[in-house]
C-alpha cells in the first residue's frame, strides 16, 4: 500500500510539473490545457484523499519473564510501531518495569506472566501498532495489538 501511495504522489508531482509548464508555455492549445487541468485536478484529490506518511517509527524492546506454569525463562522481543510520532524510550522501559506491579508477579528479580496478558498491558498503556514476540516451550507466539 505505502508503494502505491508513493506512486501516486509522483504521478501527483509529474503531473503538477507538466501543468505548470502548459500554463506558462505560449503554444499551449485550448484543447491541451483542459484535460492538463482535469487531470491534475484528478490526482491532487487522489493524492490528498489518500497522504503519504513519512514518517515510521520502530522500536524494539527485548526483555525477559518467567513462564507461570514451570518458570522457564522466557525472552520476548517488543516491536512498537508510530507514525508520525516519537516514542520516549523511557517511557517504554517504564511500562515494561512497571508491568511487574501490574500484570506479572515478582519471582526474584524477574518478571512472571502469561503472554497475551502481558501484551495486552503493553498496548494499553503505550497504545501503537505492537507485535509481541517469544517461544514458549519451543511453540512461537506472536500476538499483535492495534
Amino acid at each position: 500500500m505505502n508503494k502505491l501511495l508513493q506512486q501516486i504522489h509522483q504521478l501527483h508531482q509529474s503531473v503538477e510539473k507538466e501543468w505548470r509548464a502548459a500554463q506558462s508555455a505560449a503554444d499551449c492549445t485550448d484543447q491541451i490545457e483542459p484535460a492538463l487541468d482535469t487531470l491534475f485536478n484528478d490526482v491532487s484529490k487522489l493524492a490528498q484523499r489518500f497522504p503519504l506518511h513519512l514518517k515510521h517509527n520502530i522500536y524494539k524492546k527485548e526483555f525477559a519473564a518467567f513462564c507461570p506454569i514451570n518458570g522457564e525463562e522466557i525472552f520476548y522481543e517488543l516491536i512498537l510501531e508510530s507514525e508520525d510520532e516519537m516514542v520516549m524510550v523511557e517511557s517504554i522501559n517504564e511500562t515494561i518495569e512497571h508491568m511487574e506491579d501490574v500484570v506479572c508477579s515478582d519471582l526474584g528479580a524477574a518478571l512472571v506472566g502469561y503472554h497475551e496478558d502481558v501484551a495486552d498491558f503493553l498496548y494499553q498503556e503505550l497504545g501503537y501498532k505492537q507485535t509481541l514476540s517469544a517461544v514458549h516451550h519451543g511453540v512461537h507466539i506472536k500476538t499483535v495489538r492495534g
